[in-house]
């Protein structure tokens, strides 16, 4: 049997363990891509685990009791001289990923790719690598009209990255990389009293640097505004005393099946034997009925929690093609798209699929430009080209294939389809000062 000193020295400085993983991120454009990456992970969620004590650490928020609180805080005698709660944390990856519709249920820690590259759909939602906080303020006492031993309180937050992708946001401590989303809490869950409160998170470089979570007197709620805290009679928050600044320590729990914490009693002797992954409510050896912790925790997510960005036009994946290939306004044969040629996809749903393959949209030109004849037998005539600049030409098909490119810097161009079949086509010229884009018809 272990002696006790040497079960307290590995809860507090568990093995170390250094992996090295193999990683595939799904790229905004479609496709994914392959990587390994040495990180320490000893909860097996595919962060490392520095990143995640300090990410909780810099964006926990601030918690504010009243000095009307006449309740012991995390104590359940209110005779330790530890005043300090413990919020305890599991914090967990959302690897960047599209979804069909928006069901956060199916966001997983191994996202399924569901475009190519140059492949994606209307209806799909792209989200940005995510990370998702939900942890629990632990208190011994309830002190309410209904008060009772122990007291959990949830609440969640979410980060997202903002750095290059390529599993950088797995390690990543540059805390400029990192945005605070949605913060939410839940007081009194399952109860006649609860309450639930969402807003948009505050990151480090706004004003005060983080959110502020209001705790009710004696009955211990979370509450994000105060005007929410005094909305009950039944629950008798009464938020409005002096304020004063609660402590707390952030501990990261790690995972259900992979745990960094076992036992909360090297954070407070009170609270030796409880596990926050445990079965057994809070305190339940000495009379806690408030349930057990990892049910405040694992809270299923909502959907204010995290925000993707819904691809419901061909317009927005131009956008993303922009980005991620520098399409620009020009068509090319490896990288432009299509509003106007639809096709259903693979499955034969009616859900559009847009290629990246020509850019066809409507007219456009700061200057005007004529084409003529239009229906054609194949003989056209361009004017209106500026003759002292480099202009580029392309002609595609319906389906976005170029049949034709070239350059030309005289300002009247003749083109001649006569040897392509009839049909609709489209003719784009660039230069630096026009933009054009035509559909004409050639008939036989």
């Amino acid at each position: 049997m272990k002696p006790a000193f040497a079960i307290i020295v590995n809860l507090l400085f568990p093995l170390v363990i250094f992996s090295q993983q193999q990683f595939s991120e799904i790229k905004p454009c479609g496709g994914s891509s392959y990587f390994s990456l040495q990180i320490t992970d000893n909860d097996s969620d595919g962060l490392d685990d520095g990143l995640e004590q300090i990410l909780l650490e810099k964006f926990m928020p601030v918690f504010i009791r009243f000095d009307d609180d006449d309740c012991p805080g995390p104590s359940p005698s209110g005779s330790t001289t530890i005043d300090t709660n413990i919020v305890v944390c599991r914090i967990f990856p959302v690897p960047p990923q599209f979804t069909i519709g928006i069901n956060l249920q199916l966001l997983s820690e191994n996202p399924v790719e569901l475009a190519g590259e140059k492949n994606l759909k209307t209806g799909m939602v792209w989200y940005e690598p995510t990370l998702i906080a939900n942890c629990a303020l632990l208190y011994g006492k309830d002190c309410g009209l209904t008060g009772h031993t122990a007291d959990v309180e949830g609440f969640t937050f979410t980060l997202q990255y903002t750095g290059g992708l390529e599993g950088g946001w797995r390690f990543d401590t540059i805390l400029s990389h990192w945005k605070g989303i949605i913060i939410q809490t839940v007081s009194h869950a399952g109860t006649l009293c609860e309450k639930i409160e969402t807003l948009p998170r505050l990151s480090i470089d706004f004003p005060n640097g983080s959110d502020t979570i209001f705790a009710s007197p004696d009955k211990h709620g979370n509450y994000l505004t105060i005007g929410k805290c005094n909305s009950g009679f039944l629950c008798d928050p009464s938020c409005n005393n002096t304020k004063l600044t609660k402590k707390i320590k952030a501990v990261n729990v790690g995972e259900e099946n992979d745990p960094l914490v076992t036992d909360l009693g090297i954070f407070n002797p009170e609270y030796l034997g409880e596990n926050p992954w445990g079965t057994a409510k809070f305190l339940e050896s000495i009379g806690g009925n408030a349930g057990t912790i990892k049910d405040k925790m694992l809270k299923e997510l909502t959907a204010e929690l995290i925000k993707g960005k819904l691809l419901d036009s061909c317009y927005k994946i131009c956008d993303m093609y922009d980005d991620c290939f520098n399409c620009g306004n020009i068509s090319y044969s490896d990288c432009v798209f299509s509003c106007d040629t639809v096709q259903p996809d693979s499955g034969g749903s009616l859900i559009p699929l847009y290629k990246c393959s020509v850019f066809i949209s409507e007219e456009f030109s700061p200057s005007p430009l004529k084409i003529f004849p239009n229906p054609s037998n194949g003989k056209i005539n361009i004017i209106g080209i500026l003759s002292e600049i480099s202009s580029d030409i392309a002609i595609a098909d319906v389906t976005g294939r170029i049949i034709f490119s070239g350059n030309f810097t005289t300002g009247i161009k003749e083109l001649n389809l006569q040897n392509t079949d009839p049909g609709v086509y489209y003719i784009i010229i660039k230069n630096p000062k026009q933009f054009f884009i035509k559909k004409i018809i050639v008939v036989k």
